[in-house]
């Protein structure tokens, strides 16, 4: 399928990246271009239907600290990257050359380091022989414990779909947004058994080559980092677990395309400090147990070193508010067959071991039960609990037996498309920090919302 972008270029002088006008301090092609045409599966093209500087999918931030940025670019063949970037304004610098091999499915990372915390930076990719990439631009992270968070999240999508919540997300002023599973609904393992090219081709899509990777390019990617996480449709099938025959190539195919390093035991879970608050993003498919088996202290949806990590991580933790991503539902009321709800130990656990710790100002964002959004004080989850719409789907009814009891409400109306955000600051007013948490639908208007009291 071909969605034809409309470029528009820019002279490197206008843009600020060339101080001399005549592009021989910077080794990019003659212009720089906001939004180029682009093909998926091969080359990117120029207006006239010309092969474009090497480049299938245009770069993105994939992760995202105070002092260091990952992006991501897809090539259409085996070749080497490097990506110039600057603070606006600042002096240019460059990461190291990244080669790119067809076991990647030519997808590559390149670290950018010695950032300075909370300034813009803007960047292009420069390819080995061609090249460069439309100029993007994100902006680092807060240090530790200070200024504000303002976090987007997203999940439960279908590629075929126009998604403007992309758009609404674009122009939220967010520090970067956070993708937490089934960005897909296709099912890889059911299309294309073990070959990988059924997943690579449904990262391809989301990432451009189908209704929403168009919004994606266009809307999101250009000005805003997207970390990624998986649930079961994008990790293979229906309710995936640890000993599906798919796993290793599951995890190839997200490791190329995911937009980051592993984590130190190769793995995919992380924790992102942004300020004053500290997100724990769990991957709750590669090491869980299958949903039938009986629950009990032996039953995991986690999986043992992924328990001893959180623990350490968030007994570590200084931050004012600390967040925990899980792909499913904490609440247990919703009863869903896949989420924590068939789990309970392990959820009992998890609970009475931060009440044992006194780790305080804990709260979950979850997905997957495609409701127009839900938020819980606590009463129902154990804690605090922003449960998100769905990005473009249209589901007439919840993926659970019951869409659950949300001391905040819950959204089961026709039209559930919609995203979440965390907002994190210091209410000088009142001496201490404040997190709001909030559900908005597909036009940007605001459905839930829950205030959370931290520390002074």
């Amino acid at each position: 399928m071909l969605f034809t972008l409309f470029a528009c270029t820019l002279p490197l002088r206008e843009s600020g990246l060339d101080p001399t006008g005549d592009g021989s301090d910077v080794p990019f092609g003659d212009t720089a271009v906001d939004l180029l045409p682009f093909f998926p599966r091969g080359p990117a093209v120029s207006p006239d239907g010309g092969m474009l500087r090497g480049i299938s999918i245009l770069p993105h931030v994939g992760a995202l600290s105070a002092d260091s940025a990952t992006v991501w670019v897809r090539l259409i063949q085996p070749g080497r990257f490097r990506v110039l970037y600057r603070p606006v304004g600042g002096v240019l610098q460059q990461s190291s050359w990244v080669s790119v091999a067809a076991e990647q499915d030519f997808a590559g990372i390149a670290t950018l380091r010695n950032l300075r915390p909370a300034t813009r930076y803007e960047y292009a990719v420069e390819v080995a022989g061609g090249g460069s990439s439309p100029f993007r631009s994100f902006t680092s992270l807060n240090l530790p414990g200070q200024g504000t968070a303002r976090v987007g999240f997203m999940a439960d999508g279908r590629s075929e779909l126009p998604a403007p919540v992309y758009g609404l997300l674009g122009s939220a002023n967010l520090d970067m947004v956070l993708q937490i599973g089934d960005f897909d609904h296709r099912d890889p393992y059911d299309v294309g058994g073990l070959d990988p090219e059924a997943w690579w081709d449904m990262y391809r899509d989301l990432l451009g080559g189908e209704a929403s990777g168009v919004d994606i390019q266009q809307l999101l990617l250009p000005t805003t980092p997207l970390w990624m996480m998986w649930d079961d449709h994008d990790y293979g099938s229906d309710n995936g677990f640890r000993e599906m025959p798919y796993r290793d190539v599951a995890r190839g195919a997200f490791a190329a395309y995911m937009g980051r390093e592993l984590n130190q035991s190769g793995d995919f879970w992380t924790r992102i400090s942004d300020g004053p608050l500290d997100i724990f993003l769990l991957d709750l498919r590669s090491d869980r147990d299958s949903f039938a088996k009986p629950d009990g202290p032996d039953k995991t949806m986690i999986g043992a070193s992924q328990w001893a990590w959180l623990q350490a991580q968030l007994s570590a933790s200084t931050a004012p508010f600390k967040l925990i991503v899980t792909t499913v539902p904490f609440n247990p009321t919703t009863e869903k067959v896949d989420a924590w709800f068939a789990y309970e130990d392990e959820r009992q656990r998890l609970l009475g071991w931060l009440d044992q710790e006194q780790i305080q100002n804990v709260f979950f964002v979850s997905a997957d039960i495609h409701t127009g959004g839900a938020i819980d004080d606590g009463t129902n989850a154990g804690l605090p609990e922003l449960n998100l719409p769905t990005t473009n789907m249209h589901s007439e009814h919840c993926t659970a037996p019951t869409c659950g009891s949300w001391s905040e409400g819950v959204y089961e109306g026709d039209d559930r498309a919609g995203y979440g955000v965390v907002d994190v600051r210091y209410s000088g007013g009142e001496g201490r920090w404040v997190c709001t948490l909030s559900t908005f639908d597909g036009q940007g208007r605001r459905r839930h919302s829950l205030r959370l009291l931290g520390p002074s």
